[in-house]
């Protein structure tokens, strides 16, 4: 592509491509942002870099941006993704690529036979892709945690964009807005009834929206990280959860103690379970006279001393036995 106005091709025999010093441009350090900010380049820049360097906090890198502005270079070539031969090792460039709102969705699209999948995963998770676009590419969802695209992060918050993410076929994108503590009723029912397991999880894990149901039934089956604190959503404790009581699930045994309707009768029927009991042990809720008995029973006493709704003399008569004197200074 030949640059008219004297300065022959772009780039000069040993310079860097376009699309690499188009990252220079970003650099932390001014001086190397002036330096490779040139006349040829400027076109190659995308719109939100270009407002950037017009901001830049350094006077010498916006003086240079005023001289580019003030003979402007005609006739240069319509910014354009990498060529083939400029695509081998930049696979960084590539992905900032396909996921650029400024790069036009027709050349984005070049990269769907893209060899690195991050970058086709990044072009598929695009804004302005149609759904027929987006299942036409050939992603592939990896495992474990995913950096939320862009659009989402900053206009989940917008109704129109949330019910669009929580309808699309892209499960990451569904996944994505699920994180989100902010979404209108309609989308949190929607998430909830979603046939991806993570999807569910998600919406569990990061807001306090998530229905009492699919909560208990991410709390009984989910096996990884934080599975426990679960149990403390805001919506996970109900009246009616002392129907697990027999349930031949533990999770949902515990779950069973978190019923507020519980009674006595409640913890007594799981005190000797072997999974279950030490909670019962240290449930407040348990007749007093049991509880005091418990105290001298083998395997039990050590939960029944914890549980506090103790006797504060029986507390103190413990503690004497434990040899346990008050703190120091008292």
């Amino acid at each position: 592509m030949t640059v008219r106005r004297g300065f022959g091709r772009w780039p000069p025999s040993g310079a860097s491509p376009p699309h690499v010093r188009a990252r220079l441009v970003e650099d932390e350090d001014a001086r190397v942002r002036k330096a490779a900010l040139t006349r040829e380049l400027w076109p190659h820049l995308s719109v939100s870099v270009r407002e950037s360097l017009l901001a830049d906090p350094e006077p010498t890198v916006r003086e240079a941006v005023a001289a580019i502005l003030s003979d402007p270079v005609e006739d240069l070539p319509e910014p354009s993704l990498p060529t083939p031969e400029e695509r081998v090792g930049s696979d960084t460039v590539r992905r900032a690529a396909a996921q650029d709102p400024d790069v036009p969705t027709a050349s984005a699209l070049r990269l769907a036979e893209d060899p690195d999948p991050a970058v086709v995963l990044a072009l598929s998770m695009r804004e302005d892709l149609t759904e027929e676009q987006r299942s036409a590419i050939a992603y592939v969802v990896p495992h474990g945690y995913h950096v939320p695209p862009r659009w989402v992060v900053e206009r989940g918050h917008e109704p129109a964009v949330a019910r669009r993410a929580a309808a699309s076929g892209h499960v990451l994108l569904r996944r994505s807005i699920a994180m989100r503590r902010d979404l209108p009723a309609d989308v949190v029912d929607l998430l909830a009834r979603d046939e991806d397991f993570f999807v569910k999880l998600t919406l569990c894990q990061y807001g306090d929206h998530a229905p009492h149901e699919l909560v208990v039934e991410m709390y009984a089956y989910w096996h990884g990280l934080k599975w426990d604190s679960l149990r403390f959503h805001r919506n996970f404790a109900r009246p009616g959860l002392a129907r697990y009581v027999d349930h031949p699930k533990a999770r949902l045994r515990h779950a069973a103690l978190d019923d507020p309707d519980g009674g006595p009768g409640l913890v007594m029927k799981l005190i000797d379970d072997p999974d279950v009991g030490f909670r019962a042990l240290r449930d407040p809720r348990l007749p007093a006279g049991e509880l005091l008995r418990r105290l001298s029973v083998p395997g039990s006493a050590r939960y029944a001393a914890a549980n506090p709704a103790l006797p504060p003399a029986t507390m103190h008569r413990l503690l004497d036995l434990a040899r346990v004197g008050p703190p120091p200074g008292r």
